[in-house]
């Protein structure tokens, strides 16, 4: 990150380190994780250089569960203006974690912007393409995806790293995290700035990409998570 970003975060990174090294133990319990990947000959959790995570999203505790995935990263999570309005307790704790706040209704750049600057910079932004949480948590089915993580991609050269989880949280639970394998955008187009219908034909790409990570779930493991 650059010299001014590093010298604002001092604390937020002091601050992420704590959290994590003292809740590793007691989140190992809620969430258990077990994990697949997509190509075990090419994959680890651990990510060089810039990246987006996009994965799907069925919680409000997913992104804690991102932070542990990911342990070795500063997850910066692409977080609606809604958690920070009516759940101040956890908005503090994102806001701390690096969090970017959106305006879900709004179209407004701001927050690509501070997603770029922060992979320009060889970081990692994780988002959750739905933009919100499904009205039925127990549902496996995605909601349509937003055609912003494919423009960031595109405009940031930063590979998309495809994400499915399942199960249910809650202690003696079980989680599955299906990592699959990288995705470059930059690679289907090279336009910085492609029209809409490109960008929505992209998308769905991802997000049957992350429909077919759901498969490689076994039957046996499913039933383990629930």
């Amino acid at each position: 990150m650059s010299q001014r970003i590093y010298k604002d975060n001092i604390f937020k990174h002091m601050f992420r380190w704590f959290l994590k090294t003292t809740g590793l133990i007691p989140t190992w319990f809620v969430f258990h994780p077990k994990y697949i990947y997509e190509d075990k000959t090419k994959q680890k959790k651990t990510i060089k250089g810039r990246a987006i995570i996009a994965s799907n999203h069925k919680s409000s505790m997913d992104p804690l569960l991102m932070m542990y995935v990911f342990i070795r990263r500063y997850l910066h999570c692409v977080v609606g203006e809604v958690i920070y309005e009516n759940y101040k307790v956890w908005g503090f704790f994102l806001k701390m974690l690096g969090s970017i706040k959106v305006d879900r209704y709004i179209a407004n750049p701001d927050f690509l912007n501070k997603c770029n600057d922060i992979l320009q910079h060889n970081g990692v932004v994780e988002i959750y393409p739905e933009g919100k949480l499904p009205l039925d948590p127990r549902s496996d089915i995605m909601m349509p995806w937003k055609v912003s993580v494919t423009l960031l991609s595109i405009q940031s050269n930063a590979p998309i790293i495809p994400v499915y989880h399942g199960g249910k949280y809650g202690f003696m639970k079980r989680k599955v995290v299906v990592i699959g394998k990288p995705i470059n955008m930059r690679d289907y187009c090279k336009n910085l700035n492609p029209e809409l219908a490109e960008l929505t034909k992209l998308t769905k790409m991802l997000e049957d990409k992350v429909n077919q990570l759901k498969l490689m779930i076994p039957n046996e493991t499913k039933k383990t998570t629930e």
